[in-house]
């Protein structure tokens, strides 16, 4: 029994340690994605509007956005996401239809980090997310490990001061 128990606490801190929000207006589509994605918590939303509000609730470790979208589109929702201090570093991942070059470098420039067409395979979009939610990961203890190093040689300099 302990065992079991066991193992289930791991593999819920593994699978669900991961906060994601899909952005998608299509239902079918978050269906699809959300099926793929059964093992990380994933919240979605079929609205940029929604999304921008979801993003301000909740802090997510990914974002996953279609592009075309009525009102508010994916650009703009990412221009939002990037342009704001608080969610600025959270990897944006494109998940759209439109495959042409242009919108491609578009979305790279806008700050995205990845760029995956529909439709898509499903060990690809698995291996996508898993990537960036590491680099992700590394990049945040980076900066944990660059601000320890920093009070290191501030106090370091204030005792050779003294």
């Amino acid at each position: 029994m302990v065992f079991v128990t066991r193992n289930l606490i791991n593999i819920y801190k593994n699978e669900f340690k991961h906060k994601i929000l899909l952005v998608d207006d299509d239902a079918k589509n978050i269906q699809v994605a959300m099926s793929i994605l059964k093992d990380y918590n994933v919240i979605f939303a079929q609205s940029g509007k929604k999304a921008l509000e979801l993003i301000r609730e909740h802090n997510f470790d990914l974002i996953l956005l279609d592009i075309v979208m009525p009102v508010f589109n994916g650009h703009e929702v990412c221009k939002h996401i990037k342009s704001n201090m608080h969610t600025k570093n959270i990897p944006i991942i494109f998940l759209t239809v439109q495959d042409d070059e242009s919108n491609i470098v578009k979305g790279f420039e806008e700050g995205a980090v990845d760029y995956i067409t529909k439709p898509f395979y499903s060990s690809v979009l698995l291996k996508r997310v898993e990537l960036h939610l590491n680099l992700s990961q590394a990049m945040k203890e980076l900066k944990d490990i660059n601000i320890n190093l920093n009070d290191i040689v501030r106090k370091q300099v204030e005792d050779i001061r003294k």
